[in-house]
């Protein structure tokens, strides 16, 4: 698998984690957060300097 393609399939299982906080255990949903973070920092870096 790619590391493009892993990241998108981190995307997603993020994105179903925080759609469904109570199926998870805390910590899960703590580090789906943090993740979803991390990237949005990557994103707006990426938009900042176009």
């Amino acid at each position: 698998m790619s590391p493009r393609a892993l990241t998108q399939a981190e995307d997603a299982e993020a994105a179903f984690i925080l759609a469904h906080p109570y199926d998870h255990p805390a910590d899960e949903v703590d580090r789906a957060e943090r993740h979803l973070a991390h990237n949005a920092e990557h994103v707006a870096r990426r938009e900042a300097v176009r």
